[in-house]
């Protein structure tokens, strides 16, 4: 019973499916016909009437524009395959230019492009064609550029239409009208260039749609757009730069009562949404604006995104989580000449901000303010309120309080507590220029002040930088110098325009410093162009390292050539300085006392003496920026018991490889007046430098050097191998890379001798000499004569012979020589000396009006003797002054003139 109850069932179900899918198969065989009977009359609707619906439609743009379309006749066409199920009318490529000149919209006489697109199509429906009559209902417009353009005296370039074409009633007559139902674009580009105003905007549609009756009074509009906002300018801010926007709204508007009603608008940035409703009413010449704004989950970077560039650039890296939000209200005016109340707060409550190039971050954010542009709605009365910011770095807090008050003159209240880790700031912001940076930092400051004060230095002190600042265990790391400072520490108050310093100590390299003192001009110095920092303070070391705190010139090397030195253009100080040791390359000093003081592009030294090299030294001088990298230095220096060997060592032979310390002993004391150019390496400009320098030596000693061994040689004795003397004194000149001996008086163990020449920094040499032969080996007269050639016998009986040294140190010859040479170059050099005297006493650093630092009472003339009477029996030689005492006295003309102009 049951089985034949199945069996009924399913023949039953078959025959029902067999009759139903009949059914199916017809309906759908006669909807296909339809269509394809419809759509090949409308395509046949399409080829008859397609000319005249041309004709039509340039007949219309021809009696509604006033600006000339741009379009081949092959461009436009009549569609309805590819828009189905729509027909359309068709432009390709075409451009529609400004008004005529004679509008005032193109101000240069020339024709501008409006608008140009590659395609825009006006849509009908296909049964337009029977009854004759085309009722546009949609716009695409795709592939498009539009430039609106309000023009200086209030002209537009976007009036395309004459004047009585919205008057036409298009119901009579007109084959052509427009009831527009939905308007889209895909990929038009929008600028908007008000130079009245000056509001410009840059924006790309990638698709908008916009529904609605557009032909009716009164209709709702349905907006949905996807855009690009690359830039909006108002006056000289620029917003919305290079922006994504979403926006979803729903909008009433009345025409005939001007009012916009946002029932609801949606806008997207990122991940941020932001609701808005109210009203905007045209009243004449004003919009009466009514909104209410509000945002939740808009992130930072969207907040401030929404901030002019100039402000939001300072930011551009920052992210953040948590829950941020902001509210706001506009209500009023909205004009030319007025603005509405605009009032918003914002927060964030428990979020986070972080650097998006830095792993470390703030927590526990939280911030409450407000902006509004007060009661008169104008930049006066505007303001923005941080009541608190609290957050967390790494677990240490920072407090800031902030308010900002009349944006057209912005008077400023701030107030900042911190107590941070530095390397953990330095993880959290950039810090240029810096490698290192640890250590501990607490804040407590505050700042007063109108912005406009601190622009000018005659108001900077209204203001007021309060505050107190300590330092500990403080690594910094420049990355242009050599060393890193360690161990800082110190304590920090200011009150005003002045900074107090307290034990401000520290380690670079192996140096050590402690600082106390004043540094005044502060306010200035952190706010103001080219201020500077003036600075009066004790400066105390054990231990001084001058390499310590040289720059260098690339990150990968440390040798000596990389030392840099640089003048602080922006601090002037004036210190005293207490060094137990001071050290400079080879150069070792102790007990270093003296003041220093330094501008915006010159160093003094005062007072400078110390212990050094078994003697003392007392230095005034003074190095002044010349720019081009070039520094000029002047000194006066005494010395005094000078070990000569330790001399010539600390100063690396002083730059030369003739004289040197492996060959000198002794002691010395000089006075010494220098100037001359140095680089940015401490590299000098030989060329530049003149030394006029007094000089006497004590207990000296000359040991194996190659002139005297070989001029032994020359004279077949040995005893000018080691020689020995008690003192000498002299007088040296440097100038033009050459150094001038004008007299030398030797009296040693083992000769005397007197010696005066010139011997150049590329070593060669122009010695004259006498010597005292009898001291070396008794002999008569003629004996020299012949084996020296002329020769003289003193008062005593000592027989002296006169020579020549000249050549390259390499390579010279030694000669006998005529005694009157030797006396014309001591005549002369007399005369020098004392010329050259006048010149430093006015350009010494130390100098006093009357005092001449130089003063002494040696004459300086070289004899024949050791009085100046010259023995008869001896012949004379008379010549002219040679050739080369002539360019001798040519090159001491250059140097006179080089010196003055050190000055």
């Amino acid at each position: 019973m049951l089985s034949a109850f199945f069996v009924y069932s399913f023949r039953f179900l078959k025959n029902y499916m067999a009759k139903t899918w009949k059914v199916i198969k017809k309906t759908l065989l006669f909807t296909v016909l339809g269509v394809v009977l419809l759509s090949v009359a409308a395509g046949v609707l399409t080829y008859i009437y397609q000319d005249d619906i041309k004709a039509m439609a340039i007949k219309q743009v021809n009696a509604n524009l006033n600006a000339r379309v741009i379009i081949n006749g092959s461009d436009i066409d009549i569609t309805f395959f590819s828009t189905f199920p729509d027909a359309a009318i068709e432009f390709r490529n075409f451009k529609i230019m400004e008004p005529n000149a004679s509008t005032g919209s193109a101000t240069d006489g020339k024709e501008h492009i409006l608008a140009q697109a590659k395609t825009l199509d006006f849509k009908f429906s296909p049964l337009d064609f029977l009854n004759n009559q085309y009722h546009i209902t949609r716009i695409l417009l795709s592939e498009g550029q539009i430039h609106l353009k309000i023009c200086e005296n209030g002209e537009t370039n976007y009036n395309i239409l004459k004047p009585d074409t919205l008057k036409k009633d298009t119901a009579k007559g007109s084959p052509l009208d427009l009831k527009l139902k939905h308007i889209r674009l895909k990929n038009v580009q929008i600028t908007y260039d008000d130079e009245q105003d000056n509001r410009h905007l840059n924006m790309k549609f990638n698709n908008a749609s916009f529904a609605g009756s557009f032909t009716d009074a009164q209709y709702n509009m349905n907006a949905t757009l996807d855009m690009f906002a690359a830039n909006l300018t108002i006056g000289k801010q620029q917003y919305l730069k290079n922006r994504s926007i979403a926006i979803d709204a729903s909008i009433m508007i009345d025409n005939k009562a001007k009012k916009y009603d946002f029932k609801e608008v949606k806008l997207k940035f990122d991940k941020a949404i932001y609701q808005a409703k109210g009203s905007v009413t045209s009243v004449e010449k004003r919009q009466l604006t009514e909104l209410t704004i509000s945002g939740e989950d808009a992130g930072i970077q969207t907040l401030i995104s929404l901030l002019p560039s100039n402000i939001s650039a300072l930011f551009k890296d920052y992210q953040s989580n948590g829950q941020i939000n902001f509210a706001g209200h506009i209500h009023g005016y909205l004009s030319k000449n007025e603005l509405p109340s605009i009032d918003f707060k914002f927060g964030i409550i428990n979020g986070t901000i972080h650097d998006s190039k830095h792993s470390m971050g703030l927590d526990a954010v939280n911030l409450n303010g407000e902006y509004s542009n007060g009661k008169a709605h104008d930049l006066e009365n505007s303001y923005i309120h941080i009541s608190h910011f609290t957050a967390r770095l790494n677990g240490r807090p920072i407090n800031i309080q902030y308010t900002m008050d009349n944006f057209e003159d912005p008077m400023v209240n701030a107030v900042l507590k911190a107590d941070i880790n530095l390397k953990d700031l330095r993880n959290f912001v950039t810090i240029p220029d810096i490698d290192t940076l640890t250590g501990d930092l607490n804040l407590d400051a505050s700042f007063k002040g109108k912005i406009v004060d601190l622009k000018r230095y005659s108001t900077i002190n209204k203001t007021s930088l309060n505050g107190k600042m300590q330092i500990k265990n403080v690594t910094l790391k420049p990355t242009n110098q050599k060393s890193a400072y360690k161990n800082m520490s110190g304590d920090f108050e200011t009150n005003g325009n002045d900074l107090e310093v307290t034990n401000f100590s520290g380690l670079c390299g192996h140096s050590d410093f402690t600082l106390n003192g004043s540094f005044k001009n502060l306010a200035s110095f952190l706010f103001l162009p080219n201020q500077p920092l003036n600075a009066n303070s004790d400066l105390k070391c054990h231990y001084l390292n001058i390499d310590d705190f040289l720059l260098k010139s690339g990150s990968n090397t440390t040798s000596s050539d990389d030392k840099h030195f640089n003048l602080p253009a922006f601090l002037y100080f004036t210190f005293s300085i207490e060094a137990d040791k001071l050290i400079f390359g080879k150069f070792v000093a102790d007990n270093v006392t003296g003041n220093v003081q330094t501008t915006k592009s010159q160093v003094l030294l005062k007072n400078i003496s110390m212990n050094t090299m078994s003697g003392t030294v007392q230095l005034n001088g003074n190095m002044m920026d010349k720019g081009a990298g070039q520094f000029a230095a002047s000194a006066h220096i005494i010395l005094k018991r000078i070990d000569v060997k330790q001399l010539f060592y600390e100063f690396e032979n002083f730059g030369q490889d003739y004289i040197t310390d492996k060959y000198i002993n002794g002691r010395i004391d000089a006075t010494i007046d220098y100037t001359g150019l140095w680089n940015r390496n401490l590299s000098p400009d030989t060329k530049s430098i003149v030394c006029d320098a007094d000089v006497t030596v004590y207990d000296g000693e000359v040991n194996q050097f190659p002139p005297f061994i070989r001029l032994g040689k020359f004279l077949k004795v040995k005893s000018l191998d080691d020689i020995h003397f008690s003192e000498y004194t002299n007088k040296i000149l440097i100038s033009n890379r050459v150094v001038t001996i004008p007299k030398m008086d030797i009296k040693s163990n083992a000769v005397n001798v007197t010696l005066a020449g010139t011997h150049t920094f590329d070593n060669v040499m122009d010695y004259k000499l006498k010597v005292n032969m009898t001291q070396l080996i008794f002999g008569a007269k003629k004996d020299y004569e012949d084996e020296f050639g002329e020769v003289e016998v003193d008062k005593n009986g000592g027989v002296n012979v006169f020579l020549t040294m000249k050549g390259p140190a390499s390579n010279y010859e030694i000669k006998y020589d005529t005694k009157s040479s030797i006396k014309s170059i001591g005549s002369d050099f007399k005369q020098e000396s004392t010329e050259i005297k006048k010149i430093f006493k006015s350009n010494s650093p130390n100098a006093k009006p009357g005092e001449d630092l130089n003063k002494h009472t040696d004459e300086i003339e070289l004899g024949t003797g050791d009085n100046e009477t010259e023995n008869e029996d001896v012949p004379k030689k008379h010549s002219d002054r040679s050739a080369q005492d002539s360019a001798r006295h040519n090159a001491f003309k250059d140097f006179k003139k080089k010196l003055k102009n050190t000055k």
